[in-house]
Order: C-alpha cells, then structure tokens, then sequence
C-alpha cells in the first residue's frame, strides 16, 4: 500500500518529501538493480539532488552512476539514468544534452521487441516517453509532446501502472489546451475522473484529486476543479496523516537494502504533471465553488492533525482558488467579494499553520501577502492600514534563511519581493521605512543571485537578476536628483541586460519577454533616442525583387519588437497554462501591448508602417483577449485580396492612458489615418459609463444625444473628411464602418452616436457592425435561400445566477410566426421550436438532421466576462457558452475546438450584457465563437419585446427580398424602419433604448 502510495505522490505531481515540492525522483527495483554498490550510492545521491532541485549536482551524480553501470553492462539501468539525465538538462536549459541523451535511452528500449517486455520495462519505458513528452513541451511543441504523452500512457497501461496512467492523462490534457482543444483537454480528464473513481484505496485517492482539480482548473471547469479539491481534503482530513507517515519512513531509511528504497520501482516520473502549479505561488487559482459552500465542507470535515503536510497542500490549494474568485467577484461587482477575501486568507493561514517544514510554510504565507496587497492597494488603504502586511513581510524575512537550497526556495523569495514592490509606499515614498524596505529588498534578491549560481541553475539567475534590475527601475522613478535617477536605471539596465543574456542562452522565452519589456521601460525612462536600424522586407508585386526597408527607430522600439518576438512564441502558453487567474492576463500581457501601441504612436518618424504596426497590435491585443476569456487557441482567418469588402472602413479606437487614439483604415484604398485626442483614461471611463446607463433608462433623445455628441466628436468626427466624398453624404463609397472596439468602448452602442452639425445618428449613414479582431472575420455575402432555425419560448424560464425567473416574452410567439410567414412570400425555409419543445435536446437533434444557415434564438440570456455566467436560457435548463459548441456543432472536433460550421448568422434576440459588467460584450464575441458562427446579432441590453419582433421581422424580410445587401445594412434599415413603425403602435420607438443596442458581431457582409 505505501509503495502504491509513493509511486502515486510522484507521478501526480504532489511530494514525497514536501506538500508543495515541484519535483521528484526514482529509484530501481530490486530485480533489476545490478550488484553494485557505487553505482546505488550515485543513483541515490543523484536522486536526493534532483529532489532538492539542485539539477547540477544530479547531474553530477548520474553521470558516475552511469559510468558504473556501463561497466557492468547494464543496458535497462543506462536508459533509465539517460532518461533521468535528459529531465535534469532541460531544467537548466541545455537543449543539446537533453536531445542527446533522451535519445540514447529511447535507442535502447525501441531495440526492444514489445511482445518480450516485462512490466518493469514497460514502466521504464514509459518513463522515457514522458521525458520525450517534456522535452517537447519545454521547446514549444506542443504537438509532439501530446503525441509523446499518449505513448506514455500506453506503455504505462502495459505496465498496469495507474500511477503513471492518471499522470499522463493530466500531462495531455496540459497539451490540448495550448493546442486550443480545451474541450479534449476536459474531455481527457473527465476520463482520468473515471479512473480516479474506481480505485479503493483512499491515499491514493487524496493525491489523484487534488492533481487532478488543479489540472480541471487550467482548462477552466471551475466547478469540477473546487469539487475534486474539497473531495481531496474531505478525504485527507478522515484518513490520518499519510504523508506524515510517508516522511517519517523517507527520513528513516539509510540503507540500500531499506523497504522503501526497493518500492522505487513503483514510483513515478521525475517530472510532475503540476509543477508548474508552484513556480508561481503568488498568483491564485480559479474555481467554481462559493465561498460559503467552500467554507461550509471545510468545516464540516474532521479537525485537521498538527503539521499535516497532505492536508497543508490541499488547503493552499484552495485558499488560491478563493483568491481567485475574490478577484473575479471584484471584476464583475459580485456581492461575494469580501466571503472569498476572508475564505481565501483562513485557507492561507490553515495552510501555514499544518505545513511540515519551511518552505511549504513560507509559501503559504507568501500567497497570503500577495493576497493582502493586492487587496489594500485596491481598498486604496492608508499607511496605518498596512500593519498587517508589515507583520507578515517582517515574519517572512526571518524565515528566508532557513528556506532548502533549491529553485523553489528561491522563486518563493522573489515572489514575496514582487509582492512587496507593488506596495504604492514602497514605489513611490521616500521615508525611512521604505528606504529601509527597500534596502532589505536589494539585500534578498543579492542573495538569491549568489544562491542561483551556487546551484548553477541559469533559469533562477536570470529571474533573480531581473527582479533586481525591476526594484532599481523603481529606485529611479523616485522624485531625486536627475543624476541619481540616471545612476539607478543604469544599474537597472546592466541587471536586466544580464537577464536578458541569460534567458536567451537557455531559450526561455517566458523569461525572456518580461526582460526585454523592463529593457524597453528603462530606456524610455532614460529617454535614449540612440537610434538603432530595424529591418523589415515587403513582399512586391508582379515579380519585382523584395526591397529592403530600413527603418529607423530608437532602442526603447527595438527593445519592445524582440519582447514581442518572444512573448508571441509563449503567449498561449501563458494564457492557458502557467497563469491560474484568467484575469491576470490585465497583468501579465495586456499592458505590454498598450505601452508598445503608446510607444508608437509617439514616434518622431510615425509613418504608415508605424500605423500598420499599430493596427497589427491593437488587433493581437483583441485576439489573446479572446483566447484568454476562452481559455483556448484560435486560429486566424488568411483574407486574400479579392475579398476585401471596398465599401468597409475599419476603425481602431485604442485607450491609452492621458489619450484617445483612433486609426482608420480603408483597406481598398490602402489608407491609414490617425486622429488623438487628449483626455484622461479616467474621463473618457465615465462617459462611456454614463452613456450606457442611460440608454437603458427609457431616456429621451435629447438627454441622452449630449453624451452621444461627445463620443461622436471623439471617434468620428476628427476622420469624417477621410470617409466622406464630399459635403452630401449619399456620395461616399464607404458604406459600413467596422469597429475592432478596445476593452472600455464596447458596451457604447456605435449606431447612436450623435452628430450634432448634420442632427442624425451614426446608423442614419452607415451600417455599423463590431469586429472582435480582425482575425477572425472573412467577409462573405449570406448564402441564399435562407435555412432558418428559430426557437424561443413565452414562458418564466430560470435565471441560474438568480432567485427569481425571468419575466416572460409575451411577443415570441408573434416573432417567430412572423419570420415562418415570409416562407410564403420568399424563398427561405424556416423550422421553429417554441416553449416546451425549445430545449438542448431538440435544438441539437434539428441540427444533426438539416445544415441552418441562421439559428435564431428569442430566449433570455447574459453576456459576462466571465465565461461561466455567460448562458442562454431554454425550457429545461440554461445553455452556458461553454456548451454551446457541444449543441451547435454537429461533428466531432479533431483539430480545433473553434471548426468551421455551417452557421453564418446565429441572432439571439432578447439578451442583454451583465449588470455592472464593463466587459461584458467580451461574452458575446466568445460565444460566437464558441458557436462556430460567421456572425451574431444580438441586443446590449433587455429591449421591449414587442419592438423586438418589428425589428426582427423586418430584418428578415430585408434579407430575404434584397439578397444583394449585406447583413449589417439589413439591421440598419430594420433599426430605422422602427422608428417609422412606432407612431402606427403609439410608441415613441425613436428613443435609443428601443433600437440602439442591436449590435453585430463578426462577419457585416
């Protein structure tokens, strides 16, 4: 049982020796072990290192226990050890020795015949495969590595090692998701579930299920990743302190000949499915769970033993997963917020107090700071209320020294620095404390360089040199003496470059990216405008030779293109994978193209490539948004030049700190316009919020034109010469204007905004459509006739995120029918679901026995950024987003979760974005997505039912009677025919409430 045991800790990831320690090693079984004494004191000094994360010194060792078992001719032993060895290499970044060995043990088991192995070389085998799996993965390839880890999980199978079985599962679903196929991911390890299920022993279990939720929490089922949590210590706090025990032995054995020393053959790889979970301790987990049910099974188990170190890991575990919804239920107003702050702090301080040994205690704590300043910094704290902070980070300091020489010691301590750096006090004042903070700060990170080339680990010396080169950065935005502020970024510079030289000799882009983003932010800083030569080469024409284009640009430019180079080649990576709260994305990588953008458009030399760079960023920006929301890759849309819409114009407002950038860009034309405006981020954030407040309220035009105006006068009217032919309107060949909308404009209905010189909306002159990027959009005409899914329902039907139902839609009836009507005036073919017919079942049977070209929904629905509260609702129960491919699309996904799909328009015609929620129209670009449509058309907010069915009638009967126009010009017309439609009914159809917030999503044409 305890060998079963031991073999599960390792292969899931969760320790032997420690809670929270990242890595582990094996031994050989006793059949198998050549008569050699040396060659077993090497193996297990070697083993001992690579636990302690010293991979130099397990080198060292392995490779005189290698030497000793070539002698003897041990061929098993030698691949084993080679195998081993390609895991230490590639932890510090030697790519050449990691390929050559790797291949050297694989060479060995291929020469195998397979119907000859016994279980051990099976197992061994499998082994070799995971750190072939690893290998890729760690160079980018997440393809290969997937394939890789399937492998391994077949030999582990033949092994019946289940151990190693559950490990790769995990690993691949690690792949899937950086491959984009997050719904394979889930579906993978949903089997692992399974298999996790069916075992007996309940250690075993413990392990499994926390490996496991975590693992759930990466591909974005929250809820499935807080119930396997809460399983786990349910389970730890009944079944006594098993790695107590497990520690007691470890610390017990000495000799060869040791129980536990022979049950090595039992145990897993040397790398965990979930050591990265630690690398980055100060940034929390997600989960689906509230905190009071959370709070509600932690206390009904039993009462935890003393330094439980099991239960200590789980409870970490958790208390991330609090945090993260904390920070989720800040984003999005929920009234939860301050039951996950105080859920989250009792679980880091549980976690503290049952930890074994110092580091998992530190890092416990370190979590718990991170926690507490991320909090005061958004309760915009005074001094005074900082003490708690202060206590803990004096506490913190005095346990440093007793942290295990290894990465993980050191990585905790430079994130408790980063914590520590993002106290406003610390940034921006001068007194004693903080220079004395400060001082203790240089000190720490001066030590974790020293210790980082003591263990000779290149990867903890570049994160430890860049830090420091980030806290001189800070020194030299102090308010000081110009001559002391250009000696610390100086000081700042030669760390970072350091940094820098060191990330590229190891190829570790995720390192790299940050350092030259600090390089690009200290140059500017520094204002060097020493110009260095870029050089970019553009494709010509009719067989003309490329030409060479050098551009001139300064350093900081420079600095910012490699960082984009590099953070491009990790991005989904970071999106997916390493980052367990989706919203840190705001943190991680939304700022890095924000200042790239600011950067360039501030460039002496700005000229179109500039602008064309701009636009490429601003675009990249609205993709890895997307990704990130989706938490899965999404491939871009290669456009050829015969499908270029000639009567598009595409704008690209942009928020930037202090002002307001627009481009245009009119693709047929080949031109690109800018206009700036300055105004405060703070100012432009409270108009829009204004406007959309009240376009909801039933206010009258003339209340809401005055903001309406203003918006006008700052995205339009500085380019409207670029658009217009000429005064009269009705001449100018730009007929719909795209917007790819930054992250504080989407929820401003485009189509009302005011022009106060002429006295008309937006939507009087152009079709107007929103494109979530560019990327994604390939413009194509509606095929005809029209096939017409409709489905809707008069009825209350449940609101999962609230007490009461939702109120009825009496006109569905009427909208529906309307639609079905004009197949008798039309060629169109229409089929409805209405009330209790219109639930998932029905609507995916319709879909698996015609191709609709239209889905049209008249259902409730919220858009949220949050990808869990986004959901329609249906008679039997809400189609959340994250389903709603599982529904629409008929076939099975093999390469992409995002596949083409017969649907070109899906319209959901009563929905609206989540109150409070100021990225909420991110929801309804994923969910389009997710659905596999061309485009959607769908509502901002709650509209009138009754005007709801007069546009959508009328929509309709536009595409269907005009085949030659485009989608976004059939709403356009619809919005306008309302308000003629009004007087007939008595209603005052022309305010903006009851036609502004149709908007459309994706593809106008």
């Amino acid at each position: 049982m305890l060998w079963a045991l031991i073999g599960c800790l390792i292969a899931l990831s969760l320790p032997v020796r420690s809670p929270l320690s990242p890595v582990q090693a094996i031994e050989f079984p006793p059949a198998k072990v050549s008569q050699s004494p040396l060659a077993q004191t090497f193996l297990k000094a070697g083993i001992e290192h690579f636990q302690n994360e010293q991979f130099a010194e397990a080198i060292a060792s392995w490779q005189k226990a290698l030497d000793a078992y070539t002698i003897s001719e041990n061929g098993l032993n030698q691949a084993f050890i080679l195998s081993n060895l390609s895991l230490a290499y590639q932890r510090l970044g030697q790519w050449q020795k990691a390929k050559a060995t790797l291949e050297q043990s694989l060479n060995f088991f291929n020469q195998q015949t397979p119907d000859f192995r016994s279980a051990i070389d099976w197992e061994y085998y499998a082994k070799a495969l995971n750190a072939k799996g690893w290998f890729y993965w760690r160079q980018g390839q997440s393809e290969q590595a997937l394939q890789a880890w399937k492998q391994a999980k077949l030999a582990y199978e033949s092994a019946n090692h289940f151990p190693g079985i559950i490990g790769s599962q995990i690993n691949q679903a690690r792949a899937l998701q950086s491959l984009g196929l997050s719904v394979k991911a889930q579906r993978t390890l949903a089997d692992a579930q399974r298999e996790i299920q069916q075992q007996t022993d309940p250690q075993l279990q413990v392990i499994a299920l926390q490996s496991l939720g975590n693992a759930f929490r990466r591909v974005g089922d929250l809820e499935c990743s807080q119930n396997l949590l809460n399983q786990s210590l349910a389970i730890a706090s009944g079944s006594g302190a098993t790695a107590s025990i497990v520690n007691q032995k470890l610390n017990n054995s000495s000799s060869s000949d040791s129980p536990l020393e022979n049950a090595f053959h039992r145990v897993g790889d040397l790398e965990c499915p979930q050591n990265l979970l630690n690398q980055n301790l100060a940034i929390a987990s997600e989960s689906g769970a509230t905190a009071p049910i959370a709070n509600q099974k932690l206390n009904n188990s039993p009462p935890p033993n003393q330094h439980n170190p099991t239960q200590s890991s789980i409870l970490l575990d958790l208390g991330n997963t609090e945090r993260a919804q904390w920070e989720k239920a800040v984003a999005l107003h929920l009234e939860q917020v301050d039951d996950y702050k105080k859920a989250a702090i009792a679980h880091y301080q549980q976690a503290a107090t049952l930890a074994a040994s110092t580091l998992p205690r530190v890092q416990a704590n370190v979590n718990l700071l991170s926690l507490l300043v991320n909090v005061k910094s958004r309760e915009n704290s005074t001094t005074s209320q900082w003490d708690d902070v202060w206590r803990l980070w004096n506490t913190l300091q005095s346990k440093f020294a007793e942290l295990p020489l290894s990465r993980s010691g050191i990585e905790v301590q430079l994130n408790a620095v980063n914590s520590m750096l993002k106290l406003p006090i610390i940034r921006q004042s001068k007194d004693t404390q903080s220079v004395e903070i400060r001082r203790d700060l240089d000190k720490i990170l001066t030590h974790t360089i020293q210790q980082a080339r003591q263990l000779r680990d290149p990867r903890a010396e570049s994160l430890a040199l860049g830090q420091l080169g980030h806290l001189y950065e800070q020194k030299g935005l102090l308010k000081e003496h110009l001559y002391k502020q250009l000696e610390q970024w100086d000081y700042a510079k030669n760390l970072t470059n350091q940094a820098i030289i060191i990330a590229e000799n190891i190829q570790a882009p995720d390192v790299l990216y940050r350092w030259e983003w600090q390089l690009g932010r200290i140059l500017q800083h520094q204002k060097t405008r020493d110009e260095a030569i870029c050089f970019h080469k553009e494709d010509q024409k009719d067989g003309e030779e490329q030409k060479l284009v050098v551009l001139y640009r300064d350093e900081v430019l420079c600095a910012y293109e490699q960082a984009l180079t590099s953070l491009e080649k990790v991005r989904k990576d970071l999106l997916f994978i390493d980052s367990d709260v989706q919203f840190s994305f705001r943190d991680n990588v939304e700022p890095f193209y924000r200042q790239y953008v600011d950067l360039l458009l501030q460039s002496p030399n700005l000229n179109d490539y500039s602008l064309g760079k701009t636009t490429e960023l601003i675009d990249a920006l609205q993709l890895a948004e997307l990704e990130n929301y989706l938490g899965c890759k999404i491939d871009p849309v290669q456009i050829s030049e015969d499908r270029i819409d000639k009567s598009a114009a595409i704008l690209y407002p942009i928020i930037l700190d202090h002002r307001l950038e627009v481009i245009l860009s009119i693709p047929d034309q080949l031109l690109l316009k800018r206009s700036s405006v300055q105004l405060p981020k703070v100012e432009i954030e409270k108009l829009t919020t204004r406007l959309y407040k009240n376009f909801p309220l039933h206010r009258s035009r003339r209340y809401v034109e005055q903001d309406a105006s203003q918006f006008y006068d700052l995205l339009i009217r500085p380019l409207e010469s670029f658009l217009e032919v000429d005064e009269e309107w009705e001449d100018s060949s730009i007929k719909t204007l795209v917007f790819v909308l930054d992250d504080g404009l989407r929820n401003v209905p485009m189509a009302a905004l005011w022009d106060s010189n002429r006295e008309r909306y937006l939507l009087e002159r152009y079709a107007i459509a929103v494109a979530p990027s560019l990327q994604l959009v390939a413009p194509e005409p509606l095929t005809h006739p029209l096939k017409v899914l409709t489905a809707g329902s008069t009825e209350a039907l449940v609101n999962p995120f609230q007490d009461s139902n939702f109120s009825p839609l009496k006109n569905v009836k009427n909208e529906l029918d309307a639609i079905g009507f004009l197949q008798k005036i039309a060629k169109i073919k229409v089929k409805r679901l209405l009330n209790e017919e219109f639930t998932k079942a029905n609507l995916k049977r319709q879909l698996q026995v015609d191709n609709f070209s239209v889905i049209h929904l008249a259902s409730h629905g919220v858009f949220s950024s949050d990808l869990s509260r986004t959901f329609i609702a249906m008679s039997d129960d809400p189609l959340f987003a994250k389903d709603l491919d599982s529904i629409l699309r008929t076939s099975d996904i093999e390469d992409s979760d995002i596949e083409d799909s017969d649907i070109e328009l899906l319209v959901l015609s009563a929905c609206q974005t989540a109150t409070g929620d100021n990225r909420a129209t991110l929801g309804l670009a994923g969910l389009t997505i997710r659905a596999g449509a061309r485009s959607t058309l769908a509502t901002l907010w709650s509209v009138d039912d009754e005007s709801t069915a007069t546009v959508m009638k009328e929509f309709y009967r536009q595409l269907v009677q005009n085949p030659d126009i485009s989608r976004g010009e059939a709403l356009r017309r619809a919005q306008i025919n309302l308000w003629e439609e009004g007087p007939k009914q008595q209603k005052d159809w022309k305010r903006p409430y009851f036609w502004s917030p149709y908007i459309l999503v994706g593809n106008w044409l």
